[in-house]
């Protein structure tokens, strides 16, 4: 009788055990994702800083990437777009994103509108210094993606500007 209290002692003291290192590891998995998120932000607004003393009337692209969610089978892209002038002044238009690919082994191009679930082509955008625009995508399931165009217009410009991507480029590279 007392040994089997001992072993059921031990057996719940040990379950006890795993349960906490369990929390323990979770605790430490959720401030590494912190940490990363924290450290990508100040490697963001450094950046920022350095682009600032450039001074230039265009918007620019500051960075872009696009990553797969497995768990809701889409993929989720973050540009961000930067804008430093003498002046302070908000910059406004719209930015077009378009997948260069293969469809069933044909070249296509795919545009917002077939790529997102909102009707329109294009995202608006009102700059002062920058702006991040974020959201997400589905790629039909026989497109092979090999490069993304970002289209930016200003409003009162005519010209439009164009910047191609390599696709395995644009995955964002996890850093330990």
């Amino acid at each position: 009788k007392e040994l089997r209290d001992k072993i059921t002692t031990l057996l719940k003291t040990t379950q006890k055990d795993q349960e906490t290192y369990n929390k323990v590891l979770q605790t430490s998995s959720k401030l590494q994702e912190d940490k990363h998120d924290l450290i990508e932000e100040l490697n963001f607004y450094k950046k920022l800083l350095v682009s600032a003393t450039f001074s230039t009337d265009k918007v620019k692209i500051s960075s872009f990437t696009i990553n797969y969610d497995g768990e809701h089978d889409n993929y989720l892209y973050k540009l961000v777009l930067t804008e430093f002038s003498k002046e302070l002044q908000v910059v406004e238009g719209s930015v077009q994103i378009e997948i260069l690919g293969k469809l069933n082994g044909k070249k296509n191009r795919l545009g917002m509108k077939q790529l997102t679930s909102d009707a329109s082509s294009s995202l608006p955008y009102k700059v002062i210094y920058f702006q991040r625009l974020e959201g997400n995508f589905k790629i039909p399931k026989n497109f092979l993606p090999d490069q993304v165009v970002v289209r930016i217009s200003s409003q009162g410009q005519t010209k439009t500007e164009d910047i191609t991507f390599n696709w395995t480029d644009l995955q964002k590279q996890e850093q330990p």
